[in-house]
């Protein structure tokens, strides 16, 4: 499955992922491991080891790996199938896609609808796609420590049109903690991982 994924070899990949589900191989533990992989390619990335066309071929084989692994994920204790819709992006400035890729990974795994708006999303763009969707939850992802302003805008955004509540705004990164996420006025900080990530939006979503 390493070979596969870091050779970027979607069709051995997509076979080695099949034969382990039929054996009975855990998916959570298969998903743990292109996780890894991920995380690894995103890591190579930001050292100048990798370049961005790995960086993007990677997501698109994560993808797809989550489709074949989605049917056995939702059927774990863990996990839950709501339908709910999901916005997720970078806030503006931010340019840094692995951890946000992740998360939306462990979400839409989870039977959760993701809307990604991408990189350098700015206020009115999160505010808009907003309204037009109708999200449960707004999630925004900050890497750096130089765009927690940006998450704050943006909240105070949704809150000046009175719309903070309607839409419940979570907020995480590695530039990102509970502390953090009191301080930007944000409904609830999702977690250190993209593990926790899932629970936070599960507890949301069961209030």
């Amino acid at each position: 499955m390493t070979a596969a994924f870091n050779d970027f070899n979607e069709e051995t990949l997509k076979e080695t992922i099949n034969k382990a589900l039929e054996e009975g191989v855990d998916a959570l533990a298969i998903l743990n491991v292109l996780l890894d992989l991920l995380k690894n390619i995103g890591e190579r990335f930001s050292q100048g080891e990798a370049f961005l066309p790995e960086l993007v071929m990677s997501g698109d084989l994560m993808e797809k790996s989550v489709e074949i692994l989605k049917p056995a994920l939702v059927n774990k204790q863990d996990f839950v199938l709501t339908g709910e819709k999901i916005i997720l992006g970078s806030v503006k400035g931010d340019v840094h896609t692995i951890g946000k890729d992740m998360v939306k990974m462990m979400w839409i795994a989870s039977g959760y609808e993701v809307i990604d708006l991408g990189i350098n999303v700015p206020a009115e763009t999160f505010f808009t796609r907003a309204q037009e969707i109708n999200p449960s939850i707004v999630a925004l992802s900050s890497t750096m420590t130089t765009t927690i302003p940006s998450m704050k805008d943006t909240i105070d955004f949704f809150k000046s049109r009175g719309l903070d509540k309607k839409y419940k705004i979570i907020v995480g990164g590695g530039s990102v903690n509970t502390e953090i996420a009191n301080n930007v006025g944000a409904y609830a900080y999702g977690g250190r991982d993209a593990y926790e990530a899932v629970k936070t939006v599960k507890a949301i979503l069961a209030e």
